[in-house]
């Protein structure tokens, strides 16, 4: 299903926000067919059974179509060695956590401020309400 009706008949679905939910799904169900593929792997799987543009990349679909079928039925899986292989990992440093600044600690303030505001409100709401509710007090002037 990749047409949506519309007032002059089907139109085709594309773009972003419907690619990647379809080829997440279709590496999903190459992961399924072949659990001991890389993720290096299932990218090869998808690139190399996709429909290329004849011009190479094209802003209208990209580097091209998926074939899902294609991907999940065929049998040759990517040797090692090849260009599509894992790389070898890189160390990546860490990035040191930093002390609050003064703007953390503002937010900070404001929130105990906020729920000390809203204390005291209950608080005066819960006098004003037992006050009304004492036996032997009808409300009539007089009395």
């Amino acid at each position: 299903m990749n047409r949506l009706g519309g007032q002059h008949g089907s139109i085709p679905i594309s773009g972003t926000s419907y690619a990647a939910p379809v080829v997440s799904g279709l590496a999903a169900l190459i992961r399924a067919r072949f659990p001991t593929l890389t993720a290096r792997q299932v990218m090869q799987r998808i690139e190399s059974t996709a429909h290329h543009p004849p011009a190479g990349w094209d802003p209208l679909v990209g580097n091209g179509t998926v074939d899902a079928l294609a991907a999940v039925s065929s049998d040759s899986i990517p040797q090692a060695g090849t260009a599509t292989s894992d790389p070898a990992p890189v160390a990546v440093p860490v990035p040191r956590r930093s002390t609050p600044g003064p703007s953390d600690r503002r937010a900070l303030h404001t929130a105990f401020a906020g729920a000390a505001i809203c204390l005291l409100a209950l608080m005066a709401t819960l006098a004003t309400a037992s006050r009304r509710l004492r036996p032997g007090r009808n409300g009539i002037a007089g009395d």
